[in-house]
Protein backbone atom coordinates (compact mmCIF):
# COMPACT_ATOMS: atom_id res chain seq x y z
CA UNK A 1 0.00 0.00 0.00
CA UNK A 2 1.25 3.49 -0.85
CA UNK A 3 1.72 5.03 2.59
CA UNK A 4 1.32 8.68 1.56
CA UNK A 5 -1.88 7.97 -0.36
CA UNK A 6 -3.14 5.81 2.50
CA UNK A 7 -2.53 8.53 5.09
CA UNK A 8 -4.21 11.13 2.91
CA UNK A 9 -7.35 8.99 2.65
CA UNK A 10 -7.43 8.15 6.35
CA UNK A 11 -6.83 11.72 7.50
CA UNK A 12 -9.58 13.01 5.22
CA UNK A 13 -12.00 10.49 6.70
CA UNK A 14 -11.05 11.35 10.25
CA UNK A 15 -11.35 15.08 9.64
CA UNK A 16 -14.63 14.72 7.80
CA UNK A 17 -16.53 12.28 9.97
CA UNK A 18 -15.06 12.57 13.40
CA UNK A 19 -14.62 16.19 14.38
CA UNK A 20 -15.87 15.52 17.91
CA UNK A 21 -16.96 12.50 19.92
CA UNK A 22 -20.05 12.80 22.09
CA UNK A 23 -19.85 10.41 24.99
CA UNK A 24 -22.87 8.45 26.10
CA UNK A 25 -21.28 6.97 29.20
CA UNK A 26 -22.46 8.65 32.34
CA UNK A 27 -22.19 6.13 35.17
CA UNK A 28 -19.16 6.22 37.45
CA UNK A 29 -18.32 2.60 36.76
CA UNK A 30 -17.70 3.46 33.09
CA UNK A 31 -15.31 6.31 33.75
CA UNK A 32 -12.32 4.01 33.23
CA UNK A 33 -13.66 2.89 29.86
CA UNK A 34 -14.11 6.53 28.90
CA UNK A 35 -10.54 7.37 29.88
CA UNK A 36 -9.11 4.31 28.10
CA UNK A 37 -10.95 5.21 24.92
CA UNK A 38 -9.71 8.79 24.94
CA UNK A 39 -6.12 7.65 25.39
CA UNK A 40 -6.41 5.00 22.69
CA UNK A 41 -8.07 7.30 20.17
CA UNK A 42 -5.43 9.93 20.81
CA UNK A 43 -2.75 7.30 20.14
CA UNK A 44 -4.55 6.37 16.92
CA UNK A 45 -4.52 9.97 15.71
CA UNK A 46 -0.82 10.30 16.54
CA UNK A 47 -0.06 7.04 14.72
CA UNK A 48 -1.64 8.44 11.55
CA UNK A 49 1.15 11.01 11.43
CA UNK A 50 3.70 8.21 11.12
CA UNK A 51 4.40 5.41 8.65
CA UNK A 52 3.85 2.37 10.89
CA UNK A 53 0.78 0.67 9.43
CA UNK A 54 0.76 -2.04 12.09
CA UNK A 55 0.68 0.58 14.84
CA UNK A 56 -2.12 2.45 13.06
CA UNK A 57 -4.14 -0.76 12.70
CA UNK A 58 -3.58 -1.77 16.34
CA UNK A 59 -4.80 1.58 17.65
CA UNK A 60 -7.71 1.68 15.20
CA UNK A 61 -8.78 -1.78 16.39
CA UNK A 62 -8.57 -0.88 20.06
CA UNK A 63 -10.41 2.42 19.48
CA UNK A 64 -13.15 0.50 17.67
CA UNK A 65 -13.46 -2.08 20.47
CA UNK A 66 -13.53 0.45 23.30
CA UNK A 67 -15.55 3.09 21.49
CA UNK A 68 -18.35 0.77 20.42
CA UNK A 69 -18.70 -0.31 24.06
CA UNK A 70 -18.80 3.28 25.18
CA UNK A 71 -21.11 4.70 22.51
CA UNK A 72 -24.46 3.55 21.25
CA UNK A 73 -23.90 0.84 18.62
CA UNK A 74 -25.93 2.74 16.05
CA UNK A 75 -24.28 6.08 16.78
CA UNK A 76 -22.29 7.95 14.17
CA UNK A 77 -19.30 7.61 16.49
CA UNK A 78 -19.34 3.81 16.49
CA UNK A 79 -19.97 3.65 12.73
CA UNK A 80 -17.04 6.00 12.15
CA UNK A 81 -14.76 3.93 14.38
CA UNK A 82 -15.83 0.81 12.48
CA UNK A 83 -15.04 2.51 9.18
CA UNK A 84 -11.66 3.74 10.44
CA UNK A 85 -10.72 0.20 11.44
CA UNK A 86 -11.93 -1.19 8.10
CA UNK A 87 -9.76 1.29 6.22
CA UNK A 88 -6.58 0.03 7.87
CA UNK A 89 -7.33 -3.66 8.45
CA UNK A 90 -4.56 -5.75 6.95
CA UNK A 91 -6.96 -8.60 6.20
CA UNK A 92 -9.27 -7.98 3.23
CA UNK A 93 -11.79 -10.38 4.75
CA UNK A 94 -11.79 -8.41 8.01
CA UNK A 95 -12.16 -5.14 6.10
CA UNK A 96 -15.16 -6.52 4.24
CA UNK A 97 -16.76 -7.76 7.45
CA UNK A 98 -16.34 -4.41 9.18
CA UNK A 99 -17.84 -2.45 6.29
CA UNK A 100 -20.82 -4.83 6.13
CA UNK A 101 -21.27 -4.53 9.89
CA UNK A 102 -21.41 -0.74 9.65
CA UNK A 103 -23.76 -0.84 6.66
CA UNK A 104 -26.08 -3.27 8.45
CA UNK A 105 -26.18 -0.92 11.45
CA UNK A 106 -27.06 1.99 9.15
CA UNK A 107 -29.89 0.00 7.56
CA UNK A 108 -31.36 -0.85 10.98
CA UNK A 109 -31.07 2.74 12.16
CA UNK A 110 -32.26 4.66 9.08
CA UNK A 111 -34.11 2.11 6.96
CA UNK A 112 -33.10 0.10 3.92
CA UNK A 113 -34.30 2.68 1.41
CA UNK A 114 -32.93 5.80 3.10
CA UNK A 115 -30.54 8.34 1.58
CA UNK A 116 -28.11 8.08 4.57
CA UNK A 117 -27.72 4.35 3.84
CA UNK A 118 -27.08 5.09 0.15
CA UNK A 119 -24.56 7.77 1.07
CA UNK A 120 -22.67 5.37 3.32
CA UNK A 121 -22.69 2.73 0.56
CA UNK A 122 -21.17 5.31 -1.79
CA UNK A 123 -18.43 6.01 0.76
CA UNK A 124 -17.61 2.29 0.65
CA UNK A 125 -17.42 2.39 -3.16
CA UNK A 126 -15.10 5.39 -2.87
CA UNK A 127 -12.64 3.49 -0.71
CA UNK A 128 -9.44 2.84 -2.71
CA UNK A 129 -9.32 -0.66 -1.20
CA UNK A 130 -12.80 -1.67 -2.39
CA UNK A 131 -12.40 -2.97 -5.91
CA UNK A 132 -12.40 -6.26 -7.80
CA UNK A 133 -10.43 -7.94 -5.02
CA UNK A 134 -13.42 -7.55 -2.70
CA UNK A 135 -16.05 -7.86 -5.42
CA UNK A 136 -18.81 -9.12 -3.13
CA UNK A 137 -18.57 -5.99 -0.97
CA UNK A 138 -18.29 -3.73 -4.01
CA UNK A 139 -21.38 -5.34 -5.56
CA UNK A 140 -23.35 -5.22 -2.31
CA UNK A 141 -22.68 -1.50 -1.82
CA UNK A 142 -23.42 -0.80 -5.49
CA UNK A 143 -26.75 -2.63 -5.31
CA UNK A 144 -27.65 -0.81 -2.10
CA UNK A 145 -27.27 2.61 -3.75
CA UNK A 146 -29.28 1.49 -6.77
CA UNK A 147 -32.00 0.11 -4.50
CA UNK A 148 -32.39 3.48 -2.77
CA UNK A 149 -32.25 5.45 -6.03
CA UNK A 150 -34.95 3.31 -7.61
CA UNK A 151 -37.15 3.66 -4.53
CA UNK A 152 -37.09 7.48 -4.64
CA UNK A 153 -36.79 8.15 -8.37
CA UNK A 154 -40.51 8.89 -8.88
CA UNK A 155 -40.91 11.12 -5.83
CA UNK A 156 -37.49 12.78 -5.95
CA UNK A 157 -35.73 12.31 -9.32
CA UNK A 158 -33.10 14.96 -8.52
CA UNK A 159 -31.93 13.16 -5.38
CA UNK A 160 -31.98 9.85 -7.25
CA UNK A 161 -29.96 11.38 -10.08
CA UNK A 162 -27.47 12.79 -7.61
CA UNK A 163 -26.99 9.35 -6.04
CA UNK A 164 -26.30 7.88 -9.49
CA UNK A 165 -23.73 10.59 -10.27
CA UNK A 166 -21.91 10.08 -6.96
CA UNK A 167 -21.91 6.33 -7.57
CA UNK A 168 -20.55 6.79 -11.09
CA UNK A 169 -17.74 9.01 -9.80
CA UNK A 170 -16.85 6.32 -7.26
CA UNK A 171 -16.66 3.48 -9.78
CA UNK A 172 -15.58 5.15 -13.04
CA UNK A 173 -11.97 4.01 -12.63
CA UNK A 174 -12.88 0.61 -11.16
CA UNK A 175 -15.18 -0.76 -13.87
CA UNK A 176 -14.87 -0.27 -17.62
CA UNK A 177 -18.42 0.86 -18.19
CA UNK A 178 -21.72 0.95 -16.37
CA UNK A 179 -25.14 2.42 -17.19
CA UNK A 180 -25.08 4.30 -13.89
CA UNK A 181 -22.60 6.67 -15.59
CA UNK A 182 -25.46 7.91 -17.79
CA UNK A 183 -28.44 7.44 -15.46
CA UNK A 184 -27.61 10.45 -13.34
CA UNK A 185 -27.32 12.74 -16.36
CA UNK A 186 -30.56 11.45 -17.91
CA UNK A 187 -32.44 12.16 -14.69
CA UNK A 188 -30.94 15.58 -14.02
CA UNK A 189 -30.89 17.12 -17.50
CA UNK A 190 -33.87 19.42 -18.09
CA UNK A 191 -34.64 19.31 -14.36
CA UNK A 192 -31.88 21.58 -13.13
CA UNK A 193 -29.85 24.39 -14.65
CA UNK A 194 -27.11 23.30 -17.05
CA UNK A 195 -24.59 25.28 -15.00
CA UNK A 196 -25.24 23.26 -11.82
CA UNK A 197 -22.04 21.47 -10.73
CA UNK A 198 -23.71 18.07 -10.36
CA UNK A 199 -25.10 18.26 -13.92
CA UNK A 200 -21.74 19.34 -15.37
CA UNK A 201 -20.05 16.38 -13.70
CA UNK A 202 -22.80 14.01 -14.81
CA UNK A 203 -22.54 15.15 -18.43
CA UNK A 204 -18.81 14.44 -18.46
CA UNK A 205 -19.51 10.95 -17.09
CA UNK A 206 -22.28 10.34 -19.63
CA UNK A 207 -19.98 11.32 -22.51
CA UNK A 208 -17.43 8.80 -21.26
CA UNK A 209 -20.12 6.13 -20.90
CA UNK A 210 -21.38 6.50 -24.48
CA UNK A 211 -17.85 6.45 -25.88
CA UNK A 212 -17.06 3.23 -24.03
CA UNK A 213 -20.38 1.80 -25.20
CA UNK A 214 -19.42 2.49 -28.79
CA UNK A 215 -21.85 5.37 -29.37
CA UNK A 216 -19.14 7.76 -30.48
CA UNK A 217 -21.42 10.36 -32.08
CA UNK A 218 -23.47 10.66 -28.89
CA UNK A 219 -20.27 11.08 -26.89
CA UNK A 220 -19.02 13.81 -29.23
CA UNK A 221 -22.36 15.61 -29.05
CA UNK A 222 -22.40 15.62 -25.24
CA UNK A 223 -18.75 16.71 -25.11
CA UNK A 224 -19.28 19.65 -27.46
CA UNK A 225 -22.37 20.72 -25.48
CA UNK A 226 -20.34 20.46 -22.28
CA UNK A 227 -17.62 22.74 -23.67
CA UNK A 228 -20.26 25.34 -24.58
CA UNK A 229 -21.63 25.20 -21.03
CA UNK A 230 -18.15 25.53 -19.52
CA UNK A 231 -17.41 28.51 -21.78
CA UNK A 232 -20.48 30.26 -20.34
CA UNK A 233 -19.80 29.29 -16.75
CA UNK A 234 -16.17 30.35 -16.97
CA UNK A 235 -15.26 28.82 -13.62
CA UNK A 236 -11.85 27.44 -12.75
CA UNK A 237 -13.65 24.81 -10.67
CA UNK A 238 -14.16 22.70 -13.81
CA UNK A 239 -10.67 23.07 -15.22
CA UNK A 240 -9.89 19.35 -15.01
CA UNK A 241 -13.20 18.43 -16.67
CA UNK A 242 -12.58 20.90 -19.48
CA UNK A 243 -9.03 19.66 -20.07
CA UNK A 244 -10.16 16.03 -20.21
CA UNK A 245 -13.09 16.86 -22.52
CA UNK A 246 -11.00 18.94 -24.91
CA UNK A 247 -8.28 16.29 -24.99
CA UNK A 248 -10.92 13.75 -26.01
CA UNK A 249 -12.31 16.04 -28.72
CA UNK A 250 -8.81 16.79 -29.99
CA UNK A 251 -8.03 13.08 -30.29
CA UNK A 252 -11.30 12.24 -32.05
CA UNK A 253 -11.05 15.10 -34.53
CA UNK A 254 -7.46 14.16 -35.34
CA UNK A 255 -8.72 10.67 -36.08
CA UNK A 256 -11.33 12.13 -38.45
CA UNK A 257 -8.78 14.39 -40.13
CA UNK A 258 -10.62 17.52 -38.94
CA UNK A 259 -7.45 19.39 -38.12
CA UNK A 260 -8.96 22.85 -37.62
CA UNK A 261 -11.34 21.55 -34.97
CA UNK A 262 -8.60 19.47 -33.37
CA UNK A 263 -6.18 22.39 -33.25
CA UNK A 264 -8.83 24.63 -31.67
CA UNK A 265 -9.14 22.31 -28.69
CA UNK A 266 -5.39 21.76 -28.49
CA UNK A 267 -4.82 25.52 -28.31
CA UNK A 268 -7.25 25.93 -25.41
CA UNK A 269 -5.82 23.00 -23.47
CA UNK A 270 -2.35 24.48 -23.85
CA UNK A 271 -3.58 27.66 -22.16
CA UNK A 272 -5.57 25.83 -19.49
CA UNK A 273 -2.69 23.63 -18.47
CA UNK A 274 0.64 25.39 -18.99
CA UNK A 275 2.65 22.36 -18.03
CA UNK A 276 6.39 22.28 -18.55
CA UNK A 277 6.91 18.52 -18.67
CA UNK A 278 7.57 16.60 -21.85
CA UNK A 279 5.04 16.18 -24.65
CA UNK A 280 2.33 13.60 -24.03
CA UNK A 281 1.05 11.17 -26.67
CA UNK A 282 -2.75 11.33 -26.99
CA UNK A 283 -3.28 9.56 -30.32
CA UNK A 284 -1.41 6.41 -31.25
CA UNK A 285 -1.54 4.18 -34.32
CA UNK A 286 -0.22 0.65 -34.37
CA UNK A 287 1.97 -0.10 -37.41
CA UNK A 288 0.63 -2.38 -40.12
CA UNK A 289 2.27 -5.78 -40.22
CA UNK A 290 4.34 -6.20 -43.40
CA UNK A 291 2.73 -8.94 -45.48
CA UNK A 292 6.04 -10.69 -46.20
CA UNK A 293 6.96 -10.70 -42.52
CA UNK A 294 3.57 -12.14 -41.56
CA UNK A 295 3.87 -14.80 -44.26
CA UNK A 296 7.28 -15.84 -42.98
CA UNK A 297 6.08 -15.59 -39.32
CA UNK A 298 8.79 -13.05 -38.65
CA UNK A 299 8.57 -10.90 -35.51
CA UNK A 300 10.73 -7.94 -34.57
CA UNK A 301 11.04 -4.33 -33.48
CA UNK A 302 12.14 -0.89 -34.63
CA UNK A 303 13.73 1.82 -32.49
CA UNK A 304 13.04 5.33 -33.78
CA UNK A 305 14.11 8.88 -33.02
CA UNK A 306 11.87 11.88 -33.63
CA UNK A 307 10.81 15.34 -32.49
CA UNK A 308 7.37 16.69 -31.58
CA UNK A 309 6.68 20.10 -33.07
CA UNK A 310 4.69 23.00 -31.62
CA UNK A 311 1.42 21.58 -32.96
CA UNK A 312 1.94 18.16 -31.44
CA UNK A 313 2.95 16.41 -34.64
CA UNK A 314 5.89 14.08 -35.06
CA UNK A 315 8.71 15.00 -37.43
CA UNK A 316 12.34 14.16 -38.26
CA UNK A 317 11.55 10.46 -37.82
CA UNK A 318 14.62 8.26 -38.25
CA UNK A 319 15.35 4.60 -37.64
CA UNK A 320 18.05 4.14 -35.00
CA UNK A 321 18.10 0.37 -35.09
CA UNK A 322 15.78 -2.49 -36.01
CA UNK A 323 15.68 -6.25 -35.82
CA UNK A 324 14.99 -6.44 -39.56
CA UNK A 325 14.74 -3.80 -42.29
CA UNK A 326 11.38 -5.21 -43.37
CA UNK A 327 9.69 -3.44 -40.43
CA UNK A 328 11.24 0.01 -40.90
CA UNK A 329 8.80 1.54 -43.38
CA UNK A 330 5.59 0.63 -41.52
CA UNK A 331 7.08 1.75 -38.21
CA UNK A 332 7.89 5.21 -39.61
CA UNK A 333 4.46 5.51 -41.26
CA UNK A 334 2.69 4.68 -38.02
CA UNK A 335 4.72 7.12 -35.91
CA UNK A 336 4.07 9.85 -38.48
CA UNK A 337 0.35 9.61 -37.58
CA UNK A 338 0.87 9.88 -33.83
CA UNK A 339 -0.32 13.05 -32.15
CA UNK A 340 0.94 14.66 -28.96
CA UNK A 341 0.04 17.45 -26.66
CA UNK A 342 3.12 19.55 -27.27
CA UNK A 343 5.70 20.46 -24.71
CA UNK A 344 4.81 23.80 -23.15
CA UNK A 345 7.17 26.24 -21.47
CA UNK A 346 5.88 29.48 -19.93
CA UNK A 347 2.50 29.03 -21.63
CA UNK A 348 3.93 28.57 -25.14
CA UNK A 349 4.16 25.35 -27.15
CA UNK A 350 7.73 24.50 -28.17
CA UNK A 351 9.45 21.89 -30.25
CA UNK A 352 10.92 19.06 -28.21
CA UNK A 353 14.40 17.69 -28.12
CA UNK A 354 14.87 14.30 -29.72
CA UNK A 355 12.73 11.47 -28.36
CA UNK A 356 13.28 7.76 -28.87
CA UNK A 357 10.61 5.09 -29.13
CA UNK A 358 10.49 1.37 -29.80
CA UNK A 359 7.65 -0.20 -31.80
CA UNK A 360 7.24 -3.96 -31.60
CA UNK A 361 5.90 -6.30 -34.25
CA UNK A 362 4.38 -9.44 -32.80
CA UNK A 363 2.11 -12.08 -34.30
CA UNK A 364 0.68 -12.91 -30.88
CA UNK A 365 -2.91 -11.73 -30.35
Amino acid sequence: MNISRFKKVILSIVLFVVPTFHLFASSADRSQLKQDFKQTYSAYQKALAGDDLKLIEANAKKSYELGCQLFDKASDNCITLTTNYAMVAASMKLMEGLYLEALDTMVKEYGEYSVPVASFAISILNSPRVDGKVYSLFLFAYKQVNKVAKAIVESDPISAGTLYVLTAEAIVDKVYNDIVMAKGYNLLVNRIESSEPILIRSQALAAKYYLRKGERDKSLELSEELIQILDKVGSQSYKDIEIETRRFLYTEYEWDGKRKKADKHLAVVTKLKPWSEEAEAVFRVQPLYPANAARDKLEGWVELSFNVNERGRTENIEVIESSHIIFNREAKKALKRWRYFPKVIDGAAVKTDTYTLRLDFSLKK
